[in-house]
């Protein structure tokens, strides 16, 4: 019997192991297919293309979020099974052999082996990753939906020639850098991909939400600067700035199209950084 108890033990362990309050783990460099996550969710890289930095980079990067999450989400929601047939499997063998004649010390080992079961079952609640898990796909639905709200033919008409004319379209403190608009949409979505995987991963390893309060006063900020950058996009358009008309037509058009597409992307950041709190339900 005693046998019996610590193979059931080491099946718990298996269990605690299989279903741990690990993160997904999402391929961050390629286009992940239907062979790159294996049946417990682990990743294989090398499975597919190479993610390019524009905006089909970003979307299909969205995809590989969405596929890891979905993919955890499932192993989570079977994971109770797991926990609860070994835990019973321990009580019914112990309970048998006490039945049939086995001595006090079997009757301890196995009331203590369920007790841990069930304290096991407890700290690693599948319920309380897949309600996690569900917040994260949430928050990567909202940011998906937010994400198509800029035209990716301008986006890449722009860049394209951005890219052909060397146009500096950033600043930083010591000069200008070259980066266009498709590099910035792509940016922008690979941080708050890995905002919503960070807030995940830290409820995963705390098992708990965040402040509800602190919550809600981040979505008003960030609804705050939605309504601002959507204003100086409105007054940019009304008023364009005097020094376009010094430039050629070509050049002066490229110019515009640019800062029409920045605005945008301006609009685009806090309604993507609203959808990022929502992991935090």
């Amino acid at each position: 019997m005693r046998r019996i108890f610590l193979t059931t033990c080491w099946l718990s362990l298996s269990a605690c192991s299989t279903f741990s309050f690990s993160p997904p783990h999402v391929d961050l460099h390629q286009k992940m297919t239907g062979a790159s996550l294996k049946a417990d969710c682990t990743l294989t890289q090398g499975t597919g293309a190479e993610l390019p930095e524009n905006v089909a980079g970003a979307r299909a990067l969205i995809r590989n979020y969405f596929d890891a999450y979905e993919c955890a989400m499932r192993v989570s929601a079977n994971g109770r099974q797991a926990f609860e047939i070994p835990a019973f499997l321990a009580l019914a063998g112990t309970t048998t052999a006490v039945a049939l004649g086995a001595g006090p010390n079997v009757a301890i080992a196995g009331g203590a082996g369920n007790s841990i079961f069930s304290a096991g079952k407890n700290y690693y609640d599948p319920r309380q990753q897949t309600a996690i898990l569900g917040d994260a796909i949430d928050a990567l639905s909202c940011l998906q939906s937010e994400a198509i709200g800029i035209s990716p033919t301008v986006i890449e008409a722009v860049s394209e020639q951005q890219a052909d004319r060397g146009f500096r379209s950033a600043s930083t403190g010591g000069g200008t850098v070259q980066v266009t608009v498709e590099v910035q949409y792509f940016d922008m979505i690979y941080a708050k991909l890995a905002n919503i995987h960070a807030i995940a991963t830290d409820r995963l390893a705390t098992r708990g939400n965040l402040n509800a309060g602190s919550v809600a006063s981040e979505i008003e900020l960030l609804a705050n600067k939605v309504r601002e950058a959507e204003e100086a996009k409105r007054k940019a358009k009304e008023d364009p700035p005097t020094t376009i008309t010094a430039l050629s037509d070509e050049k002066a058009q490229l110019v515009q199209d640019a800062q029409s597409v920045q605005l945008d992307l301006n609009v685009l950041e806090p309604k993507l950084a609203k959808c990022v709190v929502r992991a935090k339900a």
